[in-house]
């Protein structure tokens, strides 16, 4: 646990993995899953929260059925004994994080939506 770190040293620990594993059935957004994506780390996680509207099984990462800690490990052990799926999966995360909408690009659209609703009004 590191605490609230700035955002170089966020990035330093993003650039310094291999993987990104969240195993948590409580992530409502999931900005994390998005900002290790972006940095081109596959994920792991449980299937739920949403994780499954980020990553695809197999495509960006390995999400498993929640509570799996079998599956879990095997999921580790995999990325961990093969580069090639790890670099694999990782460039598609990255793409598809890349694909995304930015925060300013989503209030915008967002914005966007509310006027044009109060025009209409």
């Amino acid at each position: 646990m590191h605490g609230p770190l700035p955002r170089e040293r966020v990035a330093a620990l993003y650039e310094a993995a291999d993987a990104f594993v969240l195993p948590s059935v409580k992530e409502p957004y999931g900005t994390v899953y998005g900002e290790a994506m972006a940095a081109g780390l596959p994920v792991v996680g449980w299937r739920a929260g949403n994780l499954p509207y980020l990553a695809d099984d197999g495509r960006e990462g390995l999400l498993l059925a929640p509570g799996d800690l079998a599956g879990l490990a095997a999921a580790l052990g995999r990325l961990a004994d093969d580069a090639a799926l790890r670099r694999q999966l990782g460039e598609a995360a990255r793409r598809r994080a890349l694909a995304r909408p930015t925060w300013g690009e989503s209030a915008a659209l967002f914005f966007a939506a509310i006027r044009e609703a109060v025009e209409e009004r």
